[in-house]
């Protein structure tokens, strides 16, 4: 609340003047936090996971594991409402691994399965862009393979590195996509 002067001092002093200054300027950052606070509530964010480390049988390695634990750690403090995975092995093993990390209570889903690396790249990206564009795809995690990230990437012309257990977010803002690097390997 901007608060006057006594009626004793002028308005045109200098010291009412500064008062009035340094109130205003309180008021402005203070619409301008506001301002950017909402914006930031206005984002469609999701976050895209390479899925970890993996053994010759499929299974994810105890370095695979620890990676899926830090990219857990990596995401708290976030809203995750659900991790779509994959129906593969090692994207299931890194999906219960993070899901363990934040709360047992976020569903893990499969909500894509396919016969071929080549289709499921195809129709993963179809999926992502619906999920990203769309503004379904806030407050999910999707971990997938290095192929569909790949195709995604080409397809949005993003230019990161997809390592195991590289994790990436995933912004929309006014229809416009941008990504970063939430954890990448050591």
């Amino acid at each position: 609340m901007i608060r006057r002067p006594p009626r004793s001092t002028p308005l045109y002093s200098s010291a009412a003047s500064d008062v009035y200054k340094r109130q205003a300027t309180v008021a402005l950052r203070c619409l301008i936090a506001l301002s950017l606070a909402m914006n930031s509530w206005a984002q469609d964010s999701m976050i895209l996971v390479r899925h970890c480390e993996f053994d010759n049988f499929g299974n994810l390695t105890m370095s695979g594991i620890a990676a899926a634990r830090e990219i857990g750690k990596a995401m708290k403090g976030r809203k995750i409402n659900s991790i779509v995975s994959s129906p593969v092995t090692r994207t299931q093993q890194t999906a219960e691994e993070i899901r363990g990390v934040l709360e047992p209570k976020v569903a893990i889903k499969n909500e894509i399965k396919l016969s071929s690396v080549e289709d499921q790249a195809k129709n993963w990206v179809q999926y992502l862009r619906l999920q990203a564009y769309g503004g379904q795809g806030s407050g999910k995690v999707f971990v997938t393979h290095h192929e569909v990230i790949s195709a995604f990437f080409e397809a949005e012309k993003i230019n990161l590195p997809i390592d195991f257990g590289a994790a990436y977010e995933l912004i929309v803002t006014n229809g416009k996509l941008t990504a970063r690097a939430l954890r990448q390997e050591k």
